[in-house]
């Protein structure tokens, strides 16, 4: 069985960050503080000093020469090319997946455990966000492309929002999603698994473009 990943605070305010800034709370040139966040989310400076390097890699906050930070934020179209990118290269690394069986029996188990998470009452969420990494990271594995496991792993890392607020209200039809997957690659119908997983990460992209406060550009 896949172990189940702890969450570190450093995971936690970068998802309250992510959360804040997607759905509008933190705006486009507001200006944060590692000690104004802090405050408000109950932790050290630390996680959150470690949160902001992170997010300013992704390019959704600018750290300054000056040591200001300031909230870059998301642009409709920049959710649109990612997801439309991440969509065809997932589409590609489950049609790769298919030449190799002997992943099979890891995404079955990893498919079986996200089954059992969902239908638990007490899930709060992160759990599944584990295994639903897991999941995907696997199909990439499969692949046996170095370069394609490289490009996804840079794209989920970039934009994809892996936290409870996001993930809970679509884990039913996500599940439901993963199992067309799944039984693609199982049948080895190259067709039908690249075919699912692109509906799969296309359906994510509306989810997130109906679920979050975007700017049409950055000028907003």
């Amino acid at each position: 069985m896949q172990k189940i990943k702890r969450v570190s605070a450093k995971e936690q305010v970068l998802s309250s960050l992510r959360m804040s800034i997607f759905n509008g709370d933190l705006q486009p040139n507001q200006e944060i503080t590692q000690e104004e966040i802090a405050n408000l989310l109950g932790v050290s400076r630390m996680p959150v000093r470690d949160a902001f390097q992170i997010l300013d890699r992704e390019g959704i906050i600018q750290i300054h020469d000056t040591r200001r930070v300031t909230v870059i934020g998301l642009t409709k179209a920049d959710v649109i090319d990612h997801y439309n990118i991440r969509a065809f290269l997932e589409g590609m690394a489950a049609e790769k997946a298919c030449e190799h069986p002997e992943f099979f029996a890891d995404l079955k188990n990893i498919h079986e455990q996200i089954v059992k998470i969902a239908e638990e009452e007490t899930n709060n969420g992160y759990d599944y966000v584990s295994l639903n990494e897991a999941f995907h990271k696997t199909i990439w594995e499969a692949s046996k492309s170095a370069r394609l496991y490289a490009l996804l792993s840079d794209l989920w890392n970039g934009l994809q929002p892996q936290f409870p607020e996001f993930v809970n209200f679509q884990v039913e039809t996500s599940v439901i999603e993963h199992e067309h997957m799944l039984q693609a690659i199982l049948n080895q119908d190259t067709n039908r698994a690249r075919e699912q997983a692109q509906n799969h990460v296309k359906r994510t992209k509306g989810d997130f473009l109906a679920h979050f406060h975007l700017n049409e550009n950055n000028n907003e």
